[in-house]
This record gives C-alpha cells, structure tokens and sequence, in this order.
C-alpha cells in the first residue's frame, strides 16, 4: 500500500492551470516548471504516497522530540512563506522558537515555493539567505546586490 497516493491526491500526469495553484504567485515561474515537465516527464512530482506520508509522520515525531531539539547547536534559519497553503507557517514559527540557534523570517503573501516566486518575494529571501550566510558585512559592502 505504500505506493498509493494519499487521499485526495493523484499522480501529475496533466499539466496543472496556473490559477489556483498553491506554490507559487509568479505565472512565468509556473509556466517554465510546466513547460520542463512537457519535455521531461519523468521529472514531474506527483501527489504524497503512503509510504512518504508514514515516512514524513516518524521524522516529524523524531525532530519534535525535546531531546532531539535540545542537541541541535548549528545556527538554523528558516524562511517560511505568509501565503503558504501546503505547510503550516505557524508550526514553522513555533518550531524555531522552540530550538536554541534558530530563527524564522516570514516572507509576507509568499506561496510555498520561494525560490520559484515572484521577484518580489524572491528578492526578500535571497537577500536574507544572503545576510545570513555572509553576515552583516555582506549588506554592508554592497553584496546584497541582485542581478
């Protein structure tokens, strides 16, 4: 049973319409991932299976165990989307708060995929992606620039 697709979804074998689509605001964007997709079948990403939803169950249970939270000592940053209608923003706000070296930054009206946004919204988390990795020089000495 691992290999059916969870309730509600199905395989992607049409090209999904632009409007309605829950991943990203930026129809260009949309259009090259459908026109890839044409052309390259076999990279087209279906609904959940079973067995990735029972997959996705225990490691949300293993990474929401306090001790498991507790030895996490790496600087994290997560980039959530406001808009996102696939995860939950919120549980990502709650999750960084609750380790010791992570913080959250909420890209407001963002869909889910934000590298594949609208330039918008791409700019923001590139710019803050940018910041983060490079640290505060890098907004200082002009590398927040975007071609």
């Amino acid at each position: 049973m691992g290999s059916l697709y969870a309730p509600g979804g199905r395989r992607r074998d049409d090209p999904l319409p632009f409007s309605g689509n829950r991943l990203t605001s930026d129809d260009r964007r949309f259009a090259r991932n459908q026109s890839i997709v044409a052309h390259h079948p076999e990279l087209a990403m279906g609904a959940p299976t079973a067995a990735w939803v029972y997959a996705a169950c225990v490691a949300s249970d293993r990474v929401r165990d306090p001790r498991f939270m507790a030895s996490i000592r790496i600087p994290i940053l997560f980039l959530a989307a406001g808009a996102d209608r696939v995860v939950s923003t919120p549980a990502i706000e709650r999750y960084a708060r609750g380790l010791r070296s992570a913080a959250a930054l909420t890209v407001d009206g963002a869909r889910h995929e934000l590298l594949q946004e609208a330039d918008f919204y791409r700019e923001q988390v590139l710019a803050a992606a940018t910041t983060y990795i490079l640290g505060d020089s890098a907004a200082e000495n002009g590398s927040l620039a975007l071609a």
